[in-house]
């Protein structure tokens, strides 16, 4: 499990991963950048990332049938990616789950909240 802004940053290891073989599912959160630093932080240049085609990395990386990138936005396409994840043990499952910029728990939106309070 990863967001995409910290996928950004290892983003080359998915090609060790294909190297090697390794049969992982990695569920990507693309919600557009860096979602935690814009609760707290409110808005800034900075919480904004370049977009990516995350799912096609797996390809574009020579992943062949040994790895698959899938780009999912409702919760059907996500229980057909995982279930189908889990299904096709043997190889690398990239799953990019979309989701609105501002989409997080409760819980975060109340630690943002009272982090502004002490600002």
């Amino acid at each position: 499990l990863t967001g995409d802004g910290a996928f950004q940053m290892t983003a080359q290891e998915l090609s060790t991963l294909i190297r090697q073989r390794c049969p992982a599912i990695i569920l990507l959160i693309n919600n557009d950048g860096y979602l935690v630093e814009r609760v707290l932080h409110e808005d800034g240049p900075y919480n904004d990332i370049q977009m990516w085609n995350y799912a096609d990395l797996p390809s574009a990386l020579g992943g062949g049938a040994h790895a698959v990138g899938i780009r999912v936005t409702t919760e059907g396409e996500l229980e057909h990616a995982l279930t189908s994840a889990a299904k096709e043990q043997d190889r690398l499952s990239l799953i990019e789950l979309c989701l609105p910029d501002r989409d997080c728990s409760v819980g975060l939106k109340r630690l943002g909240d009272a982090f502004r309070k002490k600002g």
